[in-house]
C-alpha cells in the first residue's frame, strides 16, 4: 500500500456506516399509515442486495483506489430514490413532514459527499482532516437529530414538532456548522500547519462553527418546550 493510500476505513466500512440509518427508517413508519405496500417491499428487497453486497466487498490491507470498493459505495447512491419513495409509501403527520424533508436532504448530502470524498483524490485530500468531521457531523447532528424529531412527531398524539423559527435556526445553523468544517478540511489539507496560526482560517471556521452551535442550542431549547408542553396537556 502506497503511503497515500488510505486503508480499512474505505468502501466496506462506508457501506457499513449507512446501515444504522437505513435500518432507522424502517422502524419510522410504525406509528404511520401505509399507504403503497409495494413501494415497502422494493425498500426490503434492496436492503437484502446491500447487505449481500457487503458482504462480498473486500475486507482488510485494502485501499480507497479498489474497484469492488469504489462499486459498493455508489451502490448507495441508490438509496437516495428508495428512501423517497419508502417515506411516500405512508401518510405522515402534519408536524413530521418538515422534518423528514430536512432528513432526507441531509440523507442525499451525507450519500453523495460519502461518495465523492471516498474516490481516490478526495480522499487523499480530505483523510485525517476536518472533512471528515464534518461528514461525520452531517450524519449524525443533520441526519439522526431531523429523523428522531419526526419519529417523535409521528409517535406523539398531535405533537407539535417546534415553531417553524425553530425549525429553520436549526437546519441553517448545522448547515453553517458542517459547512465550516468541510471548508476548513479542504484548507487544512493543502495547508497543514493551518490549525496552528492564530488569527487565520482557522479561527474564522471554529468562530462560526460555535455561533452555529448556539444557535442550535437556542432551537433545541425551544423543541424541548414544546415536547414539555404537550406532556404536560
Amino acid at each position: 500500500m502506497g503511503v497515500h493510500e488510505a486503508g480499512d476505513h474505505g468502501g466496506a466500512a462506508q457501506v457499513d456506516h449507512p446501515g444504522p440509518a437505513i435500518a432507522r427508517a424502517l422502524h419510522l413508519p410504525a406509528a404511520a399509515v401505509p399507504d403503497r405496500r409495494g413501494r415497502v417491499r422494493l425498500y426490503a428487497i434492496y436492503l437484502v442486495v446491500s447487505v449481500g453486497l457487503n458482504a462480498l466487498i473486500k475486507r482488510g490491507n485494502v485501499t480507497h483506489h479498489d474497484g469492488g470498493h469504489i462499486f459498493g459505495l455508489a451502490s448507495l447512491t441508490l438509496w437516495v430514490p428508495l428512501v423517497w419513495r419508502f417515506a411516500r409509501a405512508f401518510v405522515w403527520p402534519a408536524a413530521a413532514r418538515p422534518w423528514l424533508v430536512a432528513a432526507f436532504v441531509w440523507w442525499l448530502a451525507l450519500v453523495v459527499t460519502g461518495f465523492i470524498t471516498f474516490l481516490p483524490e478526495m480522499g487523499d485530500r480530505f483523510k485525517f482532516t476536518n472533512g471528515l468531521v464534518a461528514h461525520a457531523h452531517l450524519a449524525m447532528a443533520g441526519l439522526v437529530t431531523s429523523l428522531h424529531v419526526a419519529l417523535l412527531a409521528t409517535l406523539g398524539c398531535n405533537w407539535s414538532a417546534g415553531r417553524t423559527w425553530a425549525f429553520w435556526t436549526w437546519q441553517l445553523a448545522c448547515a453553517v456548522h458542517i459547512g465550516a468544517l468541510f471548508w476548513l478540511g479542504w484548507r487544512e489539507a493543502a495547508e497543514p500547519a493551518l490549525l496552528y496560526v492564530r488569527g487565520g482560517v482557522a479561527d474564522w471556521c471554529y468562530g462560526l462553527r460555535l455561533v452555529a452551535g448556539g444557535a442550535m442550542f437556542v432551537a433545541a431549547l425551544d423543541l424541548l418546550a414544546t415536547a414539555w408542553r404537550h406532556d404536560q396537556e
